[in-house]
């Protein structure tokens, strides 16, 4: 049997796919129409070496940090940041970012160690190297952690009503509980002075411990009138904070000192933190001030638009002290002496509008700010303001060096020449339309066809961007309001909001009706494709779905879930590897080969992605817009075509099949293959393993089990390893 060109390219795309598998091999998921197999790709548990992440830029979602020397941690939902505090007045740069298992409140840095908690029972232990941050353990102890104090290799954890328990972190990778310390009181705040630890009853006030080893010795309650909402040391004393506007100053032995003064405010006071000579007080309004408790005088202040949340400080190069304050919207800023004048801040609340990868590296557009160039290299991120206005671009495209950025609530499309070091727009194109996607294709020298979807339709104009002259080339109005849409150099389609879709054709010039109003698809598609001009890629909320049109019946005839997965953001595809990757709204982002769109190959994870809302493609960099942080990714496929073995595997014939199939299989070399053959529940239904030769093999199932004994009728799947590659073949049995 000689195969096919087109399997020839299927088999040499499959082998460059260098996968490890888990201790799960596979997990099956389909959906069977009457006897009709179906599409469908399958949902592996395997983790192929396709991308590799670079470095993120976080955005919005920063739960809480810590801060030791000038080391900065940063906590996202599920990730957690280095940044460096050294340079003051610069914008904080952020580093290491690394995924987390377990979702937690809050976290406290010291000694190189990185304690994550939550009220949940977690616990996370993170070990800080230089520059990284390596993940030693994470788990549920069951009881609430409201805070958390490290004194030598212990650990004390407040977890209320349940007392202070005390753990064993000599070895990060195994934690012993090796004590526990009960005054009576509801714990709910920790901290380590000297050989002192004192917490936090909401009860009583502050009980003191001496710490002995492994064990806490109580010694006295330094008694309150109301509950401490925050305390903080200052010199030889403590200073703690009421619910009643109240900061109360006393000897840490529990005498009576000679500077012990109650000083009221007309503000709520939430927040205590020592600033060396002064102490900085957050109340409930947003307003800081750097006090002197001794002259009861303000130094400085500095007003927060929203209440703070956390407050640590810590010095910078020059030995000035730095307040660090994250506010309850998950903005994070730096205030320098005793001044508190804003010295770094973390623009983390400004999602982008737009972003487009390009050879540069990443352009992102930010409301009310312009255009960003942000570069990832080597774990670290820089962002450098390419072209300040007010305005906001809300869609951007790229070619040739040329970017070209559709104004937000504009008719207009700025073009910008990425090659020039200064990035000034070379002309401003009006389109007629607000355009929520725009495409362009080069159609000669120095000329460009700019092609914009809006609400109305689609349009085209020629731009000669060495004369700075525009022409308009067509203009389609759609009989519905579009709310997505594709185009490229052959195809055009838009969609409505509940699945109507238009299918032109303008291979010849301006577009030409081949399919309209015959075929809906899945309603609110988020992302179109079209592949070939034949295969047609919807996504929406309830997964990513294929089409193949019929021209003799002209109709878009679905081919099967490709996804199995909820909330597709967006997808895009690599004409070059023939992959498919999608962003997806709760999963992170997966792939699939489509170099066969007919049998498609098992949808696989981006390791470290995580909840993706856009994404953006060029040469080997992968880019996406992520719940907590715009992450890079590097595709390593070229390295996989060094792989030394690879394998071509047939369609099993006939398929479907009663009393027997036969599937083909021609390796490049000598390589070990093995074979497993699997029922759509993922077990193992028969295995074995075939001698790799030029000449190749054959796999003949008769429907028997290892004991040949009947299988039931059903789909079931031969998985095929060889080397380091992996192929997956369905098969469909009819008694």
């Amino acid at each position: 049997m000689i195969p096919s060109t087109r399997h020839i390219a299927h088999a040499i795309v499959k082998s460059l796919q260098r996968i490890r598998l888990t201790e799960s091999a596979i997990f099956v998921l389909i959906h069977v129409v009457g006897l009709a197999a179906t599409s469908s790709a399958v949902f592996a548990d395997v983790t192929p070496d396709h991308f590799e992440q670079l470095g993120a830029l976080p955005l919005a979602g920063v739960k809480s940090f810590d801060v030791e020397g000038t080391t900065l941690s940063l906590l996202f939902d599920q990730t957690v940041a280095l940044s460096n505090t050294a340079l003051a007045g610069t914008r904080v740069s952020v580093r290491s970012l690394t995924p987390l298992r377990e979702s937690y409140d809050d976290c406290t840095l010291h000694d190189g160690r990185l304690i994550l908690y939550s009220r949940s029972g977690a616990l996370g232990l993170v070990r800080v190297d230089a520059d990284t941050l390596v993940v030693v353990s994470e788990q549920t102890r069951g009881d609430s952690i409201f805070s958390v104090a490290i004194g030598g290799n212990y650990l004390y954890l407040a977890q209320g009503f349940d007392g202070i328990k005390i753990v064993d972190i000599g070895d990060l990778r195994v934690l012993r509980t090796v004590g526990k310390a009960d005054h009576g009181g509801y714990y709910s705040q920790l901290a380590v002075r000297d050989t002192l630890l004192l917490a936090v009853d909401r009860l009583n006030g502050v009980d003191v411990f001496r710490i002995r080893d492994s064990a806490l010795v109580y010694l006295r309650t330094l008694l309150t009138d109301w509950p401490v909402i925050d305390f903080t040391f200052n010199g030889g004393t403590i200073l703690m904070c009421y619910g009643n506007k109240i900061v109360n100053r006393r000897q840490l032995d529990g005498s009576q000192g000679v500077w012990d003064i109650n000083l009221e405010f007309d503000r709520r006071v939430f927040h205590l933190e020592d600033f060396g000579g002064c102490v900085i007080i957050g109340f409930d309004n947003g307003m800081l001030q750097s006090y002197h408790p001794r002259a009861e005088e303000a130094l400085g202040s500095s007003q927060l638009a929203y209440p703070a949340k956390k407050v640590r400080s810590a010095p910078n190069d020059s030995q000035q002290r730095l307040c660090y304050v994250l506010d309850e919207t998950g903005n994070l800023t730096g205030l320098l002496g005793e001044e508190l004048s804003p010295a770094k801040e973390l623009d983390l609340t400004d999602l982008p509008l737009a972003m487009v990868a390009t050879d540069r590296g990443l352009v992102i557009s930010r409301a009310g700010r312009g255009l960003s160039l942000l570069n990832f290299e080597d774990g670290a991120v820089t962002e450098e303001l390419i072209f300040e206005t007010g305005l906001g671009f809300s869609s951007l495209c790229y070619q040739d060096s040329l970017l070209f950025g559709g104004v937000a609530n504009s008719d207009s499309v700025m073009v910008f020449n990425l090659s020039d070091r200064a990035v000034d727009p070379l002309m401003v194109v009006d389109m007629g339309a607000t355009a929520k996607q725009l495409y362009v294709r080069q159609s000669g020298t120095d000329s460009y066809d700019l092609m914009a979807i809006s609400p109305d339709g689609a349009r085209a104009v020629s731009i000669n961007v060495k004369q700075r002259r525009t022409d308009a080339l067509w203009q389609t109005l759609s009989r519905f309001l579009v709310n997505n849409g594709y185009c490229d150099g052959s195809s055009l389609i838009l969609s409505s909001e509940t699945g109507d879709i238009d299918y032109y054709c303008h291979d010849c010039g301006s577009p030409q009706p081949v399919l309209r109003g015959s075929t809906t698809i899945s309603s609110s598609p988020r992302s179109l494709l079209m592949i070939d001009s034949r295969f047609l890629v919807v996504g929406s909320e309830s997964g990513a779905s294929l089409f193949s049109y019929s021209q003799s019946h002209e109709r878009f005839d679905q081919m099967g879930d490709l996804l199995p997965i909820s909330s597709v953001s967006q997808f895009l595809f690599d004409p070059g590897t023939q992959l498919l990757v999608v962003a997806n709204g709760e999963d992170g982002i997966r792939y699939v080969d489509l170099t066969d769109p007919y049998h498609p190959s098992a949808v696989f994870p981006i390791r470290g992605s995580g909840k993706a809302t856009a994404i953006s493609l060029w040469s080997d960099r992968l880019y996406a817009l992520e719940s907590d942080a715009i992450r890079c990714y590097c595709s390593v496929s070229e390295g996989l075509q060094s792989s030394s073995g690879s394998a071509f595997v047939s369609e099993p014939f006939p398929n479907p099949f009663n009393s027997g199939t036969v599937i083909e299989v021609k390796s490049s070399g000598a390589i070990k293959i093995s074979f497993q053959i699997l029922d759509v529940l993922g077990r193992v239904v028969r295995s074995g393993e075939l001698d790799g030769g030029a000449f190749g093999s054959r796999i003949a199932w008769d429907g028997t089990d290892s004991g040949n004994r009947p299988v039931a009728s059903g789909v079931y799947f031969l998985r095929l390893v060889a080397d380091k590659s992996v192929s997956v073949r369905k098969m469909l049995l009819i008694k």
